[in-house]
């Protein structure tokens, strides 16, 4: 296969085929045998390289993504990151829901004593790029789909620990797939790719709760700062992510963050182009309490999902009358009454004008009455409407 380094030689010398073998006995997912697997990788991480490749999947032949970690360069290492790639798709492979990336099977390569996790292919590639690449993305619409694969992990007990755009594909329907959960717990057993920062930092401190950078500093061992509210935390980032196109504290140097975050530092608000794509009073509200210093204070994602997180498709009140023709049309603070009526039912609808109040953390809003309403179509149209709160 690609993206072996090393002789045989010299892996054999690091853990001999017995060992391996009697390490992947405890593998549950299933072996697929994996074919046309491209020279050079299509994504190269800190930890991990990713290729392109097909493979049989219960008898139809589809293109897969293969990810192989890169090698420990010690026995105790090997052996070490080995077992714990054994118990992460143990977990993984027993997940099923429509927002996380299935674990199609495993493909284990004896001659270089490395484990491929085999996924399928995301044409789109990953939220970063799928957002360069879609100017009109219904950012709402992500956030949901990534509130609710994190909440169905914390269900079932597994933390994801490295939720952030890079970390979540998007598929051909727009449905946002979380993926690599639970890999932040042993990236340190592996070499960094031309970096000497630990493995956990790499690329990842922007969008880890302060408790999580310096456990002491909060009264914590460090293994206990992983919980379901670092999580909310780093949500919260990748929600401004989505409403910003930009990295969390993008504006700072990387050797500031850790005393900025550490702090409690938060985002500033993103203005009117985060606005524009979504972003309403609530949400903001919403992301601004995640990021709470305190993580007992932090939002819980169930809530966020019955409330800010709606989903539109099934508006939680009756109607309202656009041009005399009744429609479904929910407003979060009230309903509202459409002067101008577009061609379709209008949803989310949040008051742009008519008055101004500010919020406890000094951000402008918007009172009802007669003014503009940001919304959305159904058919993902945003614009601004005439209205008047009914």
């Amino acid at each position: 296969m690609s993206g072996y380094t090393g002789t045989t030689s010299e892996q054999n010398a690091l853990l001999s085929e017995d060992a391996f073998r009697n390490l992947l006995g405890a593998l549950q997912a299933p072996k697929i045998q994996a074919s046309k697997i491209e020279n050079e990788p299509r994504g190269r991480g800190h930890y991990a390289m990713v290729y392109h490749g097909t493979a049989l999947v219960q008898s139809r032949r589809v293109q897969v993504a293969l990810k192989v970690f890169h090698k420990s360069n010690t026995r105790v290492g090997l052996e070490r990151l080995t077992r714990n790639i054994i118990r992460e798709t143990r977990v993984w492979s027993q997940l099923r829901h429509p927002n996380i990336l299935p674990l199609l099977g495993v493909c284990p390569e004896i001659e270089s004593r490395r484990i491929w996790l085999v996924s399928p292919w995301i044409e789109n590639g990953n939220l970063s790029e799928y957002l360069n690449n879609n100017p009109r993305a219904d950012c709402v619409g992500l956030c949901r789909g990534i509130v609710r694969g994190v909440h169905y992990l914390h269900s079932v007990d597994v933390l994801h620990e490295d939720i952030r755009a890079t970390n979540v594909l998007v598929d051909a329907n727009e449905v946002p797939l979380l993926a690599d959960f639970g890999l932040s717990r042993f990236v340190e057993e592996l070499p960094a790719a031309g970096d000497a920062t630990t493995g956990l930092y790499q690329g990842s401190l922007r969008w880890m709760a302060p408790e999580r950078i310096q456990p002491t500093t909060f009264g914590m061992a460090a293994g206990a700062a992983q919980s379901a509210a670092s999580d909310v935390y780093s949500v919260g980032m990748t929600m401004y992510e989505i409403f910003t196109r930009k990295m969390p504290f993008h504006q700072k140097r990387d050797i500031e963050l850790v005393q900025t975050i550490v702090r409690g530092v938060r985002p500033d608000h993103p203005g009117n182009v985060a606005i524009m794509r979504g972003m309403n009073p609530r949400l903001w509200e919403f992301m601004w309490d995640t990021w709470d210093h305190d993580r007992a204070k932090r939002p819980q994602l169930e809530v966020a999902l019955q409330t800010v997180l709606f989903d539109p498709e099934t508006p939680k009140s009756t109607t309202s009358q656009l041009k005399g023709v009744t429609r479904n049309a929910y407003s979060r603070k009230t309903w509202v009454e459409i002067d101008l009526a577009p061609s379709e039912p209008v949803y989310e609808l949040e008051n742009w004008s008519g008055g101004q109040w500010t919020d406890s953390h000094g951000v402008a809003h918007s009172h009802g009455g007669t003014g503009l309403y940001l919304g959305r179509t159904r058919s993902g149209e945003k614009g601004l409407f005439p209205g008047r709160s009914s």
